[in-house]
């Protein structure tokens, strides 16, 4: 069963969730790979003084690496395949506005042990990265 904020997600951008087995390449490898590929040829060995630098470092990445190079698979450039499938960038895409269930705290345990503070940040520092 789903969770009802993750169907609205994808009743809004027109994908359908599909539960795939844990550790099953054959499921899930097309997404595990994408991982995989900007880990290992865009992170590697970069460094960064700040989140506008990755962005920049990335941007200028993908126009003239990662999107410019014949897709293995596909045969294709992907900044072609973006343009023929008229796909925006998801930053570009309009805003989620779906409902937020109500969602049951767990109980806390009445010891405490002290824990680092935590950042929070929206999806926007996120959809940043991935322009």
């Amino acid at each position: 069963m789903f969770h009802p904020a993750l169907l609205s997600f994808a009743g809004q951008f027109g994908f359908k969730p599909r539960l795939c087995r844990p550790y099953r390449a054959k499921t899930k490898g097309k997404v595990e790979r994408s991982i995989g590929y900007v880990r290992d040829r865009f992170f590697c060995g970069r460094t960064f003084t700040g989140l506008d630098d990755l962005n920049h470092q990335l941007a200028t990445w993908l126009a003239t690496v990662a999107n410019v190079r014949e897709h293995r698979t596909t045969g294709e450039r992907p900044a072609d395949r973006l343009l023929r499938e008229r796909l925006l960038p998801f930053a570009a895409a309009r805003p989620w506005r779906g409902s937020q269930p109500a969602v049951t705290p767990p109980r806390r345990p009445s010891f405490r042990f002290a824990t680092p503070e935590v950042e929070h940040r929206s999806l926007a520092v996120y959809e940043e990265v991935a322009r």
